[in-house]
């Protein structure tokens, strides 16, 4: 289940009613470089999809999401937030294919570095 972020990202562009011009006012760059990123002919690093995330008004993880399915950033930001392994683990499925014990094992190293973050923070506390 890839998603094709450039259409992603066109189709939230115009799903909300801005214009390539717009969201290009908003980076601070120009219309044309912007529809070589949104077009494909421009590489699309991290620093761009967090501006043109910025100018939609949304997230590069919501960028990521298809159909109601989060994106895995987000389910990573859940499994630190402490939700369940069992459903943690149906959600990542998708993410990684039919191999169910790799989505365990990941879903268990999440746990064990959220449990860790959250040992930490309650140190740094006291």
């Amino acid at each position: 289940m890839a998603v094709d972020i450039r259409k992603r990202i066109r189709d939230l562009r115009k799903a909300k009613g801005m214009s390539a011009k717009t969201v290009s006012e908003k980076m601070g760059i120009s219309r044309p470089f912007y529809t070589q990123l949104e077009g494909g002919t421009r590489r699309l690093s991290v620093q761009y999809l967090e501006g043109i995330a910025q100018a939609l008004g949304t997230t590069v993880a919501d960028l990521y999401s298809e159909d109601g399915v989060p994106a895995l950033p987000s389910l990573i930001a859940r499994s630190i937030a402490g939700e369940n392994s069992p459903e943690l683990a149906e959600k990542l499925r998708p993410y990684l294919g039919e191999d169910s014990d790799t989505a365990a094992e990941s879903v268990h190293c999440f746990d064990k570095a959220a449990k860790s973050l959250r040992k930490l923070q309650s140190d740094d506390r006291k």
